[in-house]
């Protein structure tokens, strides 16, 4: 039996952000409510570390500085009351986030540039549906 050896290399993305919004409250029958909830996400601190030295640990582990943007993200929870205490809700959502170009940093081995590299800009768009249980006291 023959294997296959794949090298990759692991990149370390880390950013805050501070989300600034606004929710609602709208009842719409006797037990049923719609919570829409929108806002921003304010990206700062954002940098990815570049784990070359896992390849050979000549190469160095550059960090580079992520290109802060602003991100929005959207929920639409409906929440069915079986009682006073419990509910079911269900909550489409969606989110947008953005990275802008890092800075280029030096790649080097053994203290000795072999290269420049950078994470161009970036874009995602995540969506999804959650169901849950609350129980209110």
């Amino acid at each position: 039996m023959t294997g296959t050896n794949i090298l990759s290399i692991q990149e370390k993305y880390y950013w805050h952000y501070i989300p600034v919004g606004i929710a609602g409250e709208f009842d719409i029958g006797k037990n049923v409510v719609i919570e829409p909830n929108v806002g921003a996400r304010f990206m700062f601190y954002g940098k990815m570390a570049v784990q070359f030295s896992d390849l050979d640990p000549g190469y160095n582990t550059p960090d580079v500085k992520l290109g802060n943007r602003t991100g929005y993200y959207a929920e639409l929870p409906i929440r069915y009351k079986f009682s006073q205490f419990w509910s079911v809700v269900i909550k489409p959502w969606y989110a947008y986030d953005e990275i802008g170009q890092s800075d280029t940093v030096d790649l080097t081995y053994y203290g000795t540039t072999v290269g420049a590299l950078y994470e161009p800009a970036s874009t995602t768009h995540q969506y999804g549906v959650n169901v849950g249980v609350s129980v209110s006291y």
